[in-house]
């Protein structure tokens, strides 16, 4: 009895340390992305806030940003700033103009594929950078 309740023991104490192992991720779907965030930064010129990071496939974001249709079932990342900004802020920008959110689309070599400045932003972001 008494190397039953120590096997059960040990077998309890073994599963709660595996559970603690160090992962190489942040257990969120948009962990892909964070190589992505240094190019948007620097499309905004590191101007702004960061609001989230968000992984899409191409072909469901070009319902709203055409520009991404070629892409197909790529995966995009899409990384939104948050700020005052204004014509020329945004290096890339489809349209220069003033807007309170900066929104990058980075494809899976990161690099830009289109940039807009907008008033509100069109996804959900709920993985803050």
């Amino acid at each position: 009895m008494r190397r039953t309740v120590v096997a059960l023991f040990l077998a309890a104490a073994v599963l709660a340390l595996a559970s603690c192992t160090p992962r190489n991720s942040l257990g969120t779907g948009s962990t892909a992305c964070i190589q992505a965030i240094p190019v948007a930064a620097a499309e905004v010129h590191h101007k702004g806030r960061p609001e989230g990071v968000r992984t899409v496939s191409a072909a469901s974001l070009a319902k709203r940003i055409p520009e991404v249709a070629p892409l197909g079932k790529q995966t995009v990342c899409v990384v939104a700033f948050s700020d005052d900004f204004k014509p020329g802020d945004v290096t890339h920008a489809k349209v220069q103009r003033a807007g309170h959110y900066a929104l990058v689309v980075v494809d899976n070599h990161q690099r830009v594929v289109v940039s807009y400045v907008l008033d509100q932003l069109p996804l959900r972001f709920r993985h803050q950078v």
